[in-house]
């Protein structure tokens, strides 16, 4: 997510830019965006389960993990339509969807999806 993105998301401007994309590329970058999701819940989750021990500090994690969960979201229902458009399958949720993100969060890779890397099973 470009840090552009963080206040201002242009839905046209991503449509029209994931048009141009190759299907290969947009199957991945589905799957990106659905670890995107999970990993913007977890981001969430843990801010709220801190928030007691923060004194309410950690709530704005939560804040920009609603942001960054609702961008994903986005990106992920406009892929999904392209895809769909083009007439391929769309990816289904695998363990390894929420294993990537649990993992990557923990050694602080933050579920980008690994290109390259055996991330779309």
């Amino acid at each position: 997510m470009h840090i552009s993105e963080v206040f201002t998301f242009k839905e046209s401007e991503y449509r029209e830019r994931i048009s141009h994309y190759e299907t290969e590329r947009l199957r991945e970058r589905e799957v990106v965006k659905t670890r995107q999701d999970i990993a913007a819940a977890l981001t969430i989750g843990s801010g709220v389960a801190s928030a007691v021990h923060t004194l309410g500090a950690s709530l704005t994690l939560s804040g920009c993990g609603a942001r960054r969960m609702y961008v994903a979201n986005k990106k992920l229902e406009l892929i999904q339509a392209e895809l769909s458009k083009r007439g391929v399958e769309l990816h289904k949720f695998q363990k390894r969807d929420f294993f990537y993100c649990c993992c990557g969060r923990s050694t602080g890779r933050y579920c980008r999806g690994w290109p390259g890397r055996d991330c779309h099973g």
